[in-house]
């Protein structure tokens, strides 16, 4: 994981493991057009203060199904300092996220996969398909 931006000097800086829906588009142009995945899991966490003490909450799919998170993927450099990397595009979060934190993975629904990874979706179907995903 961690995207190596284009204009970083070398793997060992600047890695992006996020990359916010609201501007993907133009801040990885090449990489959202060209390079998109999907990530399966079956939960991801996220992090809440409680006190002093950090906490990790686990959010699943009901029953715990796997799903998709969209990403991109990418290669930086050539020989042996290529690295092959990819990144989580994050949203808005639903109601059960935001009582934890201000962001959450795009969840792309099944029926969308194939959407998502098509080279020839146009960038405005792309744009919808990163959205907070239902709370139920």
């Amino acid at each position: 994981m961690g995207l190596v931006p284009e204009w970083a000097t070398g793997p060992k800086g600047v890695r992006i493991f996020n990359a916010r829906a609201e501007s993907v588009h133009f801040k990885f142009t090449r990489v959202f057009r060209e390079q998109r995945v999907v990530v399966p899991a079956t939960g991801f966490y996220e992090w809440t203060s409680v006190g002093k003490k950090k906490r990790a909450r686990l959010f699943s799919g009901a029953g715990g199904e796997p799903f998709a998170m969209a990403g991109l993927l990418d290669c930086w450099g050539s020989g042996p300092e290529r690295v092959v990397a990819t990144c989580l595009i994050t949203t808005k979060p639903n109601c059960l996220v935001a009582e934890v934190h201000d962001r959450m993975p795009v969840i792309l629904p099944r029926e969308h996969y194939a959407e998502w990874l098509d080279p020839g979706t146009g960038e405005a179907r792309l744009l919808e398909l990163l959205r907070p995903y239902p709370a139920e």
